[in-house]
């Protein structure tokens, strides 16, 4: 499992998309 700093970076790259949104609420769960 990446780490939420990985996690962030991956977003910075994908702002806005679905992908990243859903990703974010999973390791929220986390």
């Amino acid at each position: 499992m990446p780490t939420k700093e990985v996690m962030n970076q991956y977003d910075r790259l994908t702002q806005g998309s679905n992908f990243s949104r859903k990703n974010e609420h999973l390791y929220n769960l986390d």
